[in-house]
């Protein structure tokens, strides 16, 4: 079974989020204090997201640049601003409800500096 690490910001415990209102079932992961979260990942009956949300919560680069998952629609789309890390660059979303995947169209690559 998938185990999250404490959140990096407050410290605080983090759990699975199962969200079950759309058209494909999701999971995430979310603090229980200061409510920050990962971008949701598809789940199925044959394959648990529960896995990849806990690498994705846990790698060491999720404290400000999580791993981008492409959007499923509207509901969980990057806002603008977001950041995000993508085959090995970060990513800053330049518009909202942003479903692209990063370096197609919508993202700037971050190269260092104030983001």
């Amino acid at each position: 079974m998938a185990k999250l690490n404490n959140c990096p910001h407050c410290g605080s415990e983090t759990v699975f989020i199962e969200n079950k209102q759309g058209l494909v079932p999701a999971v995430f992961a979310q603090c229980t204090n200061c409510k920050i979260q990962t971008q949701p990942v598809p789940s199925s009956l044959d394959y648990s997201a529960k896995d990849r949300v806990a690498e994705i919560w846990n790698s060491e680069n999720a404290k400000e640049w999580p791993a981008w998952i492409q959007p499923l629609g509207a509901h969980d789309a990057y806002s603008k601003g977001s950041k995000v890390s993508h085959k090995g660059k970060n990513w800053i979303s330049n518009i909202d409800a942003n479903v692209w995947e990063p370096g197609v169209t919508g993202w700037t690559e971050f190269t260092g500096g104030a983001a």
